[in-house]
């Protein structure tokens, strides 16, 4: 009877037979970039990861933590930064 919001995460194409096993389909899912960016072996497996989560989820919405990576469908995205993370790269 609790409402969730499931995060979504995958590690290599490999994972995807297993790793959205069980998650709701046609709802909001939570899903994160942090670390992503800096290979681009990083960005590639994160994007495929991406392309497969919205292939079989169809989410009607996506809550995305940390940096936007090219391709989003931001159209139904909703973006929130890490504050802390922030704070300690500018200061403030």
């Amino acid at each position: 009877g609790v409402n969730i919001i499931v995060n979504a995460t995958w590690s290599t194409p490999d994972s995807f037979a297993y790793c959205f096993d069980g998650l709701p389909t046609g709802c909001a899912i939570a899903i994160n970039s942090n670390g992503a960016r800096r290979l681009d072996a990083s960005k590639y497996l994160w994007r495929r990861g991406y392309e497969e989560s919205i292939r079989r989820l169809r989410p009607s919405l996506i809550l995305r933590y940390g940096p936007k990576m090219e391709g989003e469908r931001e159209e139904i995205s909703i973006y929130y930064e890490n504050e802390h993370l922030k704070r300690m790269r500018h200061g403030s």
